[in-house]
């Protein structure tokens, strides 16, 4: 008996991904890129994928949840995220120490960092799926 798939894609218009592990649905691609923190966070807000109008910019562990240290150049499943740029995502974690500066996670090969939030950096979309 196989597992169940952990990813499953969506297409309601556009590609979403549901992850069963976590209970999350992401936009497959970003919804911003080279984007500051403020039009990262904005861009997530005002998408309306799939009929849903309640997407938001992920936290570091959220976003985290996603990565695929088995792999490099992106660190993600590409079957569930094809085409996945291998760069900074911006997560709406602050850093404590700064507030000029937040989270983001490098995706070319799985780590995490801080961004200066005027930098430019992409943006996945998520929200809770079923609700």
């Amino acid at each position: 008996m196989s597992a169940a798939p952990r990813f499953t894609q969506t297409h309601g218009g556009v590609l979403t991904v549901i992850d069963a592990t976590t209970g999350l649905e992401w936009s497959a691609q970003p919804v911003a890129r080279d984007a500051t923190h403020e039009a990262a966070s904005k861009a997530c807000a005002d998408c309306r994928l799939g009929g849903h109008t309640d997407w938001r910019l992920p936290t570091r562990q959220e976003l985290l949840s996603i990565f695929d240290l088995s792999r490099h150049e992106p660190a993600i499943d590409t079957d569930a995220f094809p085409d996945f740029p291998s760069t900074w995502f911006w997560t709406s974690d602050l850093c404590a120490w700064s507030s000029a500066s937040a989270w983001g996670v490098f995706f070319y090969y799985g780590s995490v960092g801080s961004l200066h939030r005027g930098s430019g950096g992409f943006a996945l979309a998520v929200r809770r799926a079923g609700q």
